[in-house]
């Protein structure tokens, strides 16, 4: 059974996922110990940095702007909202690598949703049923048991550079999905570089801490 790709199909097959990905976001920000006004926040500052980038895109892209030719790239929405929560978290004197594991988890159910909804269009197949499945199970078993799979940041890492991967191979003919991609892909190394340094500074006052007691 196919589904017609129509204006309002395509669009809900954006929103939806976006606003499941944002509810866990949100969600697993609250569970953190952020209050409610602060995780509004969170998103708020994470969503205007996503239509900033996707405006100029749009801007850059189209040679001027129309909210007719508006381009909501799902990549540069995502590009946007990892660098504005990273910036609100900074200024906040927040764990920037705990708010990116909430991320990573959002970023799993958001990619259930997506792939459901986009493949629904092409038909019932066995991949389409399960690899949607398969990746809310995923984010179920990272929701539960969050702190046991990596440490703080690492998770969001390993799942930012699997989800840049699959999108790399899925989309590799659409340059304007890859630039997003390898953006993320490149920041996402960079906070994994930071992260490790981090750690490995950790080891090391340990080690010295030990060797001299």
């Amino acid at each position: 059974m196919d589904f017609p790709i129509t204006e309002v199909t395509a669009t809900l097959t954006l929103v939806l996922p976006i606003l499941a990905g944002l509810y866990s976001f949100w969600a697993e920000s609250r569970k953190d110990g952020f209050d409610q006004e602060a995780s509004f926040d969170l998103v708020f500052s994470g969503m205007l940095f996503s239509l900033f980038i996707t405006l100029i895109y749009s801007v850059v892209s189209t040679r001027g702007f129309s909210f007719a030719q508006l381009n909501l790239n799902p990549f540069s929405l995502l590009f946007g909202f990892v660098l504005g929560v990273s910036f609100f978290a900074l200024t906040k004197g927040w764990s920037v690598y705990r708010v990116l594991d909430e991320l990573a988890i959002s970023m799993v159910l958001g990619s259930a949703f997506w792939v459901l909804l986009t493949n629904l269009r092409v038909g019932i197949k066995p991949f389409y049923v399960i690899a949607p499945v398969l990746l809310f199970v995923i984010a179920y078993f990272l929701t539960k048991y969050r702190e046991l799979v990596a440490k703080s940041g690492l998770l969001y890492c390993v799942v930012a550079l699997l989800f840049c991967l699959a999108a790399g191979a899925a989309y590799k003919n659409f340059t304007a999905d890859l630039i997003f991609i390898a953006a993320l892909f490149t920041l996402t190394l960079v906070i994994l570089v930071a992260r490790i340094k981090v750690l490995y500074g950790k080891l090391k006052v340990r080690d010295h801490t030990t060797h001299n007691a």
